[in-house]
């Protein structure tokens, strides 16, 4: 089997484009809109790549409504499956309608707290849209899309809207319970009138979940979702019962939280939701903290992660000495680069990327055919 370099390639080219573009502070709005519909092609449209599409594909094949009651997801998830199934369409054009549909959720949640668009959009890339949109676990990817929309309309004073869309989160996936469980955190610094000492307070709290214990004296709470609570406690002394007490990542995560309370004052005047930005960057940092303690917990961090991309191109918006802004930008994105080399080296789920464009006039190649193609690849390699 023979593997085209420049397919390989793509993910570095996509790097240097938004690159680029943010180096020259591009403005024009049909360059912004023609990369997002080209990531939104990117990712959204991917084929062989990924690991959860493999589970629900087989899933969607199987799923008739006389099934309904005998399959385990929440029922709306179901009844969202039954709605495709009744129009006839098959899974991937079922899989793709429903990662465009989030995407254009994140693009609207990111226009909106939007300063530098194709920074935003770098970091997005390698950080949450290479996880969420093309190994994309599905049902969790909805649950974070419609959270994020709900804390849009919150921000924006609409309050009713936002509990609306917390709730079909909910409905999609039960770890959206964590969004009614933050709301009080975060109305609690917010409407306080030393919000920036207990965002400090927060900060140095966190340290302390990196005791299992202690977080699992937190997920105690959980026991008003009887179900949610069994599921985690199951995995305690499993095999996804992992911590780790201090990585790379989590030292970056640490280290951007520090500098946005550094520059808490200037942040708030800057931007016009500066503040609320750095309180729900300190919300994921916390929630990372605890994912990197027991990892089970990891995917409630993913619904505030997109506040840690904001918040990341606030601090360079802030930085206003032209070298020193220069260096740590230039150590943030070598950092950013090492990352990406990682991900997509170090798993067959990125490399070789194919897209469902490529077959879309040609017939599909089979389910076992595609779920060994990026393994082949592996093994190509390595001979």
């Amino acid at each position: 089997m023979f593997f085209r370099k420049d397919i390989v390639m793509i993910y570095y080219v996509i790097f240097c484009i938004l690159l680029l573009c943010s180096s020259l502070n591009i403005k024009k709005e049909f360059i912004k809109k023609g990369i997002s519909v080209f990531l939104c092609i990117f990712l959204c449209f991917s084929y062989f790549n990924g690991s959860d599409w493999r589970n629900y594909e087989r899933i969607y094949e199987q799923y008739s409504l006389k099934n309904f009651y005998n399959y385990p997801f929440e029922k709306i998830f179901s009844l969202y499956f039954s709605v495709f199934k009744i129009l006839n369409i098959d899974f991937w054009n079922f899989f793709i309608i429903t990662k465009v549909f989030c995407f254009c959720i994140f693009l609207k949640v990111m226009r909106f707290l939007s300063f530098n668009f194709f920074l935003e959009k770098l970091i997005f890339f390698i950080q949450i849209g290479l996880y969420l949109f093309i190994d994309c676990p599905l049902r969790n990817l909805i649950a974070i899309s419609f959270s994020i929309l709900a804390i849009l309309f919150y921000l924006q004073k609409k309050t009713m809207r936002a509990l609306i869309f917390v709730f079909f989160g909910l409905l999609f996936h039960n770890s959206a319970i964590i969004l009614l469980f933050i709301y009080f955190l975060y109305l609690l610094i917010r409407n306080s009138k030393k919000e920036k000492e207990i965002l400090i307070f927060l900060f140095f709290l966190s340290f302390l979940f990196s005791s299992k214990d202690f977080v699992l004296i937190l997920v105690g709470l959980f026991k008003i979702i009887p179900s949610l609570y069994l599921r985690v406690i199951n995995y305690v002394g499993s095999s996804y019962d992992s911590s780790q007490l201090i990585n790379i990542r989590l030292f970056e995560k640490y280290i951007v939280t520090l500098f946005t309370l550094i520059y808490y004052e200037k942040i708030k005047i800057k931007y016009k939701y500066g503040k609320e930005v750095v309180i729900l960057n300190l919300i994921f940092l916390i929630l990372y903290r605890i994912g990197n303690t027991f990892s089970v917990l990891t995917r409630f961090q993913l619904y505030f992660r997109i506040f840690d991309v904001i918040a990341i191109s606030y601090l360079f918006g802030i930085i206003k000495e032209k070298y020193t802004r220069f260096f740590l930008k230039s150590v943030y994105l070598c950092y950013l680069f090492l990352n990406l080399y990682i991900l997509i080296h170090m798993s067959t789920l990125y490399l070789p990327y194919t897209n469902y464009l490529q077959y879309i006039f040609k017939d599909k190649p089979s389910y076992e055919y595609r779920i060994n193609f990026n393994k082949n690849y592996r093994k190509e390699i390595k001979n």
